[in-house]
């Protein structure tokens, strides 16, 4: 046998080891990419999903306690609700909506009482807040509708937190903003 032919041979079988090693590795590096960025998005979904949580909870016990004293709850929820929405980029368009008619439903009753200019820790006549939770009471079904919606989108999505290829492709097409690093826009 031929010392050349053999050394050519190496030669070769190294170059395609290398070749075949660096596509391997490459492909690696992707499904790492990958799994990081739909890690992060979890993440930030739970993170999201959270402090829709806390006001949902909020929400909920806002039925409870009708006489409240002080409209500074009302406005804490109100609050909440919009700190929900604000991080409204990891959740679903659905639950987006929800969140932002419950927001305008708690603007309605500020606004229809002149209530929108009281500020949280101000002083309120007893006569304010008697008006206010009578409209409360008043509109306490349309409430009850929009924190039903709510509920039931919330859970829904709560079932479908980790399916993370259908988040991104819901968001990538929706209103065309997109957290896909694949899409450009």
């Amino acid at each position: 046998m031929d010392w050349t032919l053999v050394i050519i041979q190496g030669i070769v079988i190294a170059g395609f080891t290398s070749w075949i090693n660096y596509l391997v590795g490459r492909w690696q590096k992707k499904l790492d990419f990958h799994y990081d960025y739909k890690k992060y998005i979890l993440e930030k979904r739970k993170d999201a999903y959270s402090s829709i949580e806390k006001a949902f909870n909020e929400l909920r016990n806002i039925e409870k306690n009708y006489n409240v004293a002080d409209i500074s709850q009302s406005n804490k929820i109100l609050r909440r609700v919009i700190e929900s929405t604000q991080s409204s980029i990891w959740a679903t368009p659905e639950l987006l909506i929800k969140l932002k008619d419950l927001q305008m439903f708690f603007a309605e009753l500020l606004v229809f009482n002149n209530m929108s200019s009281f500020e949280e820790g101000q002083e309120m006549t007893p006569t304010d807040i008697k008006r206010f939770w009578d409209t409360f009471r008043k509109k306490h079904s349309k409430y009850q509708e929009h924190l039903n919606g709510l509920e039931t989108v919330f859970f829904s999505d709560l079932m479908n937190l980790n399916d993370i290829d259908k988040f991104i492709k819901v968001r990538s097409t929706w209103k065309g903003f997109s957290i896909d690093p694949n899409i450009t826009q």
